[in-house]
């Protein structure tokens, strides 16, 4: 009787077990970051991204709010003077990329651009974002959060659930735990 009666319960503990959803990976960071820190970034969005002014807004608000606690705090600015992070678009009908992140450090020179990864700390960031897609759900939904991911220094992860993974087609929505909790790693609390 104690046999049959353990035989069910690993069979319910292990029904459960293979029943639970499992959380992406945490992303790889960058081998540099934000220099400053994530608790008080000023982003600034140019007229040239201004037709996706309300994605941008939109990606700020979840990396902020997560529903898992981060030490991310953002402000929008209506200048770049001393921003940290700033969105720019360009028009690139030929390209199906959506956007990419060039990184500088504090005297305005390039540590990294073309969507290559930084080598070491930056002091700033700045997103391109293809107006080519502007229209596109994937430019609301999941571009901008990708690309503020990179910005904040997250690298891409071969995880469809993650925000971090390279293809946003058929993605997530919006910024996933592992992804919310890597930044807590990299920049404490």
């Amino acid at each position: 009787m104690k046999k049959k009666i353990f035989y069910v319960l690993f069979g319910l503990v292990l029904l459960l077990a293979l029943s639970t959803k499992v959380d992406a990976a945490k992303p790889p960071r960058f081998s540099g970051v934000l220099s400053q820190g994530v608790r008080n970034i000023k982003y600034y969005i140019a007229p040239s991204a201004s037709g996706v002014a309300g994605y941008i807004d939109n990606a700020k608000h979840n990396w902020m709010y997560t529903g898992w606690a981060n030490p991310i705090y953002m402000y929008k600015q209506n200048h770049n003077w001393l921003s940290n992070i700033d969105a720019h678009g360009y028009t690139s009908s030929g390209s199906k990329t959506g956007g990419y992140v060039e990184f500088y450090d504090n005297n305005d020179r390039a540590i990294s651009t073309g969507g290559r990864a930084p080598n070491r700390n930056y002091y700033y960031a700045i997103i391109r974002f293809n107006m080519h897609y502007k229209n596109n759900s994937y430019m609301r939904d999941r571009i901008p959060r990708h690309e503020m991911g990179h910005a904040l220094g997250l690298a891409h992860i071969n995880d469809k659930t993650s925000i971090m993974h390279p293809s946003v087609e058929g993605g997530p929505r919006s910024v996933d735990r592992d992804a919310s909790n890597k930044i807590t790693d990299i920049y404490g609390w």
